[in-house]
This record gives C-alpha cells, structure tokens and sequence, in this order.
C-alpha cells in the first residue's frame, strides 16, 4: 500500500497506542457517562408521558377501595424496567459518543480524525490484525508451544 501522508503506515494509530492506557480509561469513563444521560434521559420522558389508565369500579367498592385501585393502577405505570437498560442502537450510540470524547481527551482533533479513520479503514483492508495473528501462529507453531 502506498501511503499517501508519508513513510508510517498507520500514524494516527500509532500515536493512540502511545497513549493507550489514558485512552482506555477515557473510553470507559465516557461510556458510562453517556449510558447514564441516556437513561436519565429515558426516564424522565417515562416520567413526563401522559398515561392512559383504565379502571374497572364496581357498584360493592367503598371510596377508599377505588383510591386503592386508582393508586395501583397509576404505580403499574410509573418509569420501570424498560428505563434500567439501554437497547442495542443506544447502546451503539453510547459507544461512539465514548470513542468521539475518548479521542479528543487523547489529543485527537477533527483534522485528525478524518485521518485516523481513514487508516483504520487501512488497516483493515491491509488485514494487519489478521496478519499479526497468523504470525504469532506460526511461531508458535513452530516453537511447539501449541
């Protein structure tokens, strides 16, 4: 492959793994961060959605009875499980929001970004994971370490 930004095959990448330890922290952080606004988020729309609640009152009920029956119909309706976790898009979501901070905090800018994934699509066209991989393969094919 001809690099067109001069001799390193992958400089954006390259730069990252100097810093790979701050980088992965921030990742994780972040995600947790973004996970956590989403579902603050969520909530508070569940929160503040109008509801609908169809109670059934027969002529035997007293009024403290219906209260009771209006008090639990409205808790069946209160934010709940489907606050607590994200689904698989915001989930995605949150990943790359985590990644876009992460690399910012690594000193990766806009200009810079473009760059490096450019080079990831590369990489991954060059097959450099799969190449290393086979490499050690074959090494330790031919130590008899497996």
């Amino acid at each position: 492959m001809s690099y067109p930004y001069g001799p390193e095959p992958y400089p954006t990448w390259e730069n990252l793994e100097r810093w790979h330890d701050a980088f992965a922290n921030a990742l994780y952080a972040e995600r947790g961060h973004a996970r956590e606004t989403m579902l603050e988020r969520r909530r508070k729309r569940a929160r503040n959605r109008p509801i609908t609640i169809n109670v059934t009152v027969n002529g035997n009920m007293d009024e403290e009875d219906i209260r009771e029956t209006v008090r639990q119909a409205v808790e069946e309706t209160q934010v709940g499980d489907e606050c607590q976790e994200l689904g698989e898009r915001e989930e995605l979501d949150a990943w790359g929001l985590a990644f876009a901070r992460a690399l910012e905090q690594a000193g990766i800018d806009c200009t810079d970004a473009d760059r490096l994934f450019r080079d990831l699509c590369n990489i991954l066209e060059d097959k450099v994971i799969g190449g290393v991989n086979e490499k050690a393969r074959e090494e330790a094919r031919e130590n008899g370490w497996y």
